[in-house]
């Protein structure tokens, strides 16, 4: 992609930066080699201002004015790309968001091209786990991933997603992705082996391994509709009236309700915290 100015003062390196910490933190842009210090000489490292009250320059002004043409047209190419009715990535969105980090791709060589980005934010989601358990996390998501039509294929994805991981310091099996391409999937698997996607209700994709050893805030929870709870309750009836026919009583309560967990889940009481109350109202009902 292309532009009709010079890239080499916006983005330094040939993986830069963008890293907006919150909404009211100014937006660091650094040579991903060199680091954030800004000190360092001819490290190119700057700091997008959002206060008003800064000195007015009119290169500065006319950098910031280049950042924004960069991010909103590479934006509007990603979405294009996944065929989206509306980008992903704009300039205003990231200013706006908090632990969000944008990473572009570059060839030096060629100051006024650039050839990719990979966006990637901290979201607080709600995940459905194989026993059909929802965890509250706090992953690394990828939320866009674009790659100039004219340089698929020649390594920069893959260099790109790397120095992500390298940087986040993290498993690809840790990451959730938002909305994933048919290519993007492939992407992964190619090269990170990653299969078996799980598509949330939330429109995002896990892959196995994604919640092993990570921290737990709370205990998973088992949701259930109302369906099924009057179905649990039509079933605890019916067994009331058999139990007085047959004059026998019900040793187990817990015997038609049907939560699917694993050993592994019961080993580690997790079933037990996450469905507590549940079985308590169960055995109250019961006893009626």
């Amino acid at each position: 992609m292309e532009f009709p100015f010079n890239l080499d003062d916006i983005l330094p390196g040939r993986i830069t930066i963008l890293d907006n910490r919150d909404s009211y933190s100014n937006l660091r842009i650094y040579d991903l080699t060199l680091g954030p210090d800004c000190s360092k000489e001819g490290s190119g490292s700057w700091t997008y201002t959002q206060s008003s009250n800064t000195p007015w320059d009119i290169k500065v002004k006319k950098r910031k004015e280049n950042l924004e043409i960069v991010l909103d047209r590479i934006g509007i190419a990603s979405a294009q790309a996944q065929d989206l009715h509306s980008p992903i990535t704009t300039f205003k969105k990231l200013i706006s968001s908090s632990q969000q980090k944008i990473y572009t791709i570059r060839d030096v060589n060629e100051p006024r091209m650039i050839i990719g980005m990979l966006k990637v934010g901290i979201k607080r989601l709600f995940v459905c786990d194989d026993v059909g358990a929802y965890h509250e996390v706090d992953p690394l998501c990828v939320l866009d991933f674009y790659i100039h039509e004219s340089k698929q294929r020649c390594g920069f994805g893959h260099e790109l997603f790397e120095a992500m991981l390298k940087t986040e310091r993290l498993d690809p099996a840790k990451l959730a992705i938002d909305r994933p391409s048919f290519k993007c999937l492939a992407f992964l698997e190619k090269h990170y082996n990653l299969k078996q996607p799980s598509r949330q209700n939330n429109n995002f994709v896990i892959y196995p391994g994604f919640l092993t050893d990570r921290p737990v805030s709370r205990p998973p929870i088992f949701l259930y509709s109302e369906k099924v709870l009057g179905k649990q309750s039509s079933i605890s009836t019916k067994q009331k009236l058999s139990s007085l026919n047959t004059g026998s009583t019900n040793s187990n309560s817990l015997d038609c309700v049907k939560v699917p967990v694993s050993p592994k889940e019961i080993k580690s009481k997790t079933f037990c915290s996450s469905t507590g109350s549940f079985l308590n109202w169960y055995d109250s009902e019961d006893n009626k």
